[in-house]
């Protein structure tokens, strides 16, 4: 049984399915008849400063080799950098576990009612991501970033995450 469960997924060369709990809490199971109870991989509110919520989580195409996987989630509202795309360590052992020490924030922006958050990797090999308005439900887009291009909000940033550029964890692909 779990609590607020957001997220089901597998990761790439494994049996495992992981779910993940609103609050930040990261389970895996095998999923045959055999399996009683699911395994903790991490516990992220005890972990990050200002934690509230998980809004994504994904891995590595290339998890088998490399063992990374990707959470988004907000912190409190109205901070700059209250929304975070971070990449974590996982384990490789049976159950895997994430290392939550191992925290390299990819990217952030402003955290607020409506934060976006879904990350995926898509066939091409980069990091999709959506961001959100980061304002509140009513009205709808009122900071209007929907219609300012100069901004990271209301978009779906396409980012590579294998090939850093200067101080940033990522890159911009070329044919963006």
């Amino acid at each position: 049984k779990f609590t607020n469960p957001v997220i089901l997924t597998s990761a790439p060369g494994t049996d495992r399915l992981f779910v993940v709990e609103l609050k930040g809490k990261v389970f895996s199971f095998l999923p045959n008849e055999s399996a009683k109870k699911a395994d903790l991989a991490a516990e992220l509110a005890p972990a990050i400063e200002g934690f509230n919520q998980v809004y994504g989580f994904t891995f590595h195409p290339r998890f088998a080799e490399n063992r990374y996987c990707y959470i988004a989630y907000v912190k409190q509202a109205n901070l700059a950098d209250g929304t975070v795309v971070s990449r974590f360590q996982c384990s490789d052992t049976d159950p895997p576990t994430i290392d939550v020490g191992s925290e390299e924030v990819i990217i952030t922006w402003l955290s607020g009612g409506h934060n976006g958050a879904c990350i995926k990797f898509g066939p091409d090999g980069y990091l999709y991501v959506t961001a959100g308005d980061g304002a509140g439900a009513f009205p709808p887009d009122s900071l209007r970033h929907g219609q300012n291009l100069g901004t990271l909000m209301s978009t779906i940033m396409r980012i590579d995450v294998d090939h850093p550029a200067g101080e940033k964890r990522y890159s911009i692909p070329k044919d963006n």
